[in-house]
């Protein structure tokens, strides 16, 4: 994490009416140079994990994703929102925090290969509910998560449930962790 990451983050992160957690770097108007300092650290954090497949949310994950996908040289698999997949396809429901809706995720089953060392990413992981959604569609086709690699993640609700999916610690990564302190935000310490 560099402090001018998390400087950033403090100052556009805020509650929105519905619980859901909004962070102004990523969403709406993205901050294209923030991004990519983002992902550059996240793929180098991964890099040695040699992932062959990064698989990110539409639509949240996808800035990130991609730009993470392009620095490790290797394709993007969108997990799309229902009626956007073709074919023969993989989904799971999972709740939005961000947009404080339930919804479905799809990703067509030629698209996601047995094969595959999967690279999860996404922008922020508040709950941990769309990750974990992730995780179990890549392990239903018996791919291998390598790993998941957040910007923003919100301690310590998602990462427990990952680690309650038996995801090793040391295969989460986050840019920024933050708690909630009353109605604030603060920057958390490191679990590693």
């Amino acid at each position: 994490m560099t402090d001018t990451l998390a400087a950033r983050v403090l100052r556009s992160v805020r509650m929105l009416p519905h619980g859901a957690i909004e962070v102004g770097v990523l969403r709406h108007r993205i901050d294209t140079a923030f991004v990519s300092e983002s992902a550059r650290l996240l793929a180098e954090e991964f890099r040695p994990a040699n992932p062959t497949l990064v698989l990110a949310p539409a639509v949240s994950g996808v800035p990130t994703g991609t730009v993470v996908a392009v620095d490790l040289g290797v394709p993007i698999l969108m997990a799309r929102k229902e009626g956007e997949a073709r074919g023969f396809v993989i989904h799971r429901s999972a709740y939005s925090s961000s947009e404080g809706i339930v919804y479905d995720l799809h990703v067509a089953r030629e698209d996601l290969l047995s094969s595959d060392r999967v690279l999860i990413v996404d922008d922020l992981m508040q709950h941990g509910q769309t990750t974990a959604a992730l995780v179990e569609m890549v392990r239903e086709v018996k791919a291998e998560v390598v790993g998941v690699a957040t910007v923003v993640e919100i301690v310590p609700t998602a990462r427990n449930k990952l680690r309650n999916m038996g995801l090793p610690e040391d295969k989460i990564k986050s840019l920024v962790q933050l708690e909630m302190r009353g109605s604030a935000f603060a920057l958390a310490p490191f679990s590693e």
